[in-house]
């Protein structure tokens, strides 16, 4: 949900040790911040990882051992990223690496290959339902129809236009009485 902290597993395969990262996360659109990093059983306890949001909008991942332990060779998760989200509408937000620089103990970088994946964010929203006669109503008598509302927000106003394709209905008495708790 739009608004909650969201984790993004980081996999990476490496045939070789790896003894250093650094790479930046970028999102399309622009609905996610980074919170933080840590590393999966992949990363030795000793690696210090840290995250920072960049002047453009990406994050910034960098990792390494002050002892020179490095990540031994193999393939899968490598890093869990926790972004806080923002979205006002439901929204695919594409995350890609980018500016990737993998080094081994030697600090000659290897060839990367980056790559991308794709966050859903939902919102919460506010349902809106009608619930009409379901009855003929005789000409000139009156009928009742109800309008109820769920949101999980305050709400400090509301405007609904309610049109018939008949035309003939005629807005008599509107008693907000039972919208205020």
């Amino acid at each position: 949900m739009g608004g909650e902290n969201i984790d993004v597993a980081i996999s990476m395969s490496n045939a070789e040790p790896v003894s250093g990262v650094q790479f930046d996360l970028v999102d399309v659109p622009e609905y996610l911040t980074i919170v933080g990093v840590v590393g999966t059983d992949r990363v030795p306890g000793d690696w210090t990882l840290s995250s920072a949001e960049q002047t453009d909008g990406s994050a910034r991942i960098l990792g390494f051992s002050f002892s020179g332990t490095t990540i031994d060779p193999g393939s899968g998760d490598a890093f869990v990223v926790t972004f806080a989200s923002a979205a006002t509408e439901p929204t695919d937000i594409e995350v890609c690496t980018t500016g990737e620089t993998i080094s081994d103990s030697m600090g000659v970088a290897f060839l990367i290959e980056g790559d991308c994946g794709t966050v859903s964010l939902d919102v919460e929203g506010i349902d809106i339902s009608l619930d009409a006669p379901d009855y003929p109503v005789d000409q000139g008598s009156g009928g009742d129809i109800s309008v109820e509302m769920s949101t999980p927000h305050d709400v400090y106003g509301i405007e609904l236009h309610i049109t018939d394709s008949a035309e003939s209905i005629t807005a008599m008495n509107v008693d907000a009485g039972d919208l205020i708790e």
